[in-house]
């Protein structure tokens, strides 16, 4: 009995943290209230970067313009973070915190909070969600933590994130592009645009695909007449293949793929090989 109510607690948990991250402008509303809390001044080599979002690069000259709006003007909202053992963890306020970093600004005001990993998680998914500039790949390392860590559904992903479920798949793809061309993404070297139509590519063609997209300053659109091309060309290659190999004809009929054989040896023939594979 005890473990089936655990079950239906953490359900109900869920549930709550996920419609509470669903609302649109809850960052803001976060926000105000944190403006209201008590801030303290922490040594910045004190905060650490997020753990989950810290391989999404962020651009030199981004970094020295907030750096230098913080000289100019100050920390006018504290950052917020949470403690972890003998250090802080950035939740709001990463950009700051790594021009801090880098330009050497030693101080900053930050706000303390106690929340769990997923909750984490989550007001970094809306944060990002909310934002004009977020940043696709801090998306999909989030996105990818609260499917592996926390069993989210497509479904709820999708919830939080107010996108569509193939919207949440071909961001979660970035994740297995060449990291070189991750980081590139993240810092909008590349478009997700450009991205989403190599994606599915093998990564050779990716390579020197992007390559292209660098010399010929080639468009979304152009990108993707290419990557058409190219999976044509791989279908009539493979198809050529098959008529070489068990003697056969092919004929393409929407989402089908009829196959007919001279003799019914040959058809026996091709069943055996696709059997063994």
């Amino acid at each position: 009995m005890k473990t089936v109510n655990k079950r239906l607690l953490n359900k109900n948990q869920l549930s709550k943290l996920v419609n509470r991250f669903s609302k649109s402008y809850v960052i803001e509303e976060m926000e105000r209230n944190l403006r209201q809390a008590n801030s303290k001044e922490l040594l910045v080599n004190d905060i650490d970067d997020n753990g989950i979002i810290k391989s999404a690069k962020l651009k030199d000259n981004t970094l020295k313009e907030v750096a230098d709006s913080i000289i100019k003007t100050g920390l006018t909202n504290p950052l917020v973070v949470r403690p972890k053992k003998d250090y802080y963890e950035i939740i709001f306020g990463r950009k700051r915190l790594l021009a801090c970093k880098k330009f050497k600004i030693a101080k900053a005001p930050v706000v303390i909070i106690n929340v769990s990993d997923e909750e984490m998680l989550l007001m970094l998914l809306a944060d990002n969600r909310e934002q004009r500039d977020g940043n696709i790949i801090e998306m999909a390392l989030i996105l990818d933590s609260l499917s592996k860590k926390f069993n989210y559904s497509q479904k709820t992903l999708s919830e939080v994130a107010h996108q569509s479920r193939s919207q949440i798949t071909n961001i979660l793809r970035m994740l297995n592009l060449p990291q070189h061309i991750i980081d590139d993404l993240s810092i909008n070297k590349l478009s997700y645009g450009h991205a989403k139509a190599i994606a599915s590519l093998p990564e050779t063609k990716i390579e020197n695909l992007v390559k292209k997209i660098y010399q010929d300053n080639l468009s979304v659109r152009e990108t993707e007449s290419i990557v058409k091309k190219y999976k044509n060309s791989e279908d009539l290659e493979t198809h050529s293949t098959l008529l070489k190999k068990y003697k056969c004809l092919l004929n393409e009929k929407d989402k089908q793929l009829i196959i007919k054989f001279n003799s019914e040896e040959e058809k026996q023939s091709f069943i055996k090989a696709v059997k063994t594979k």
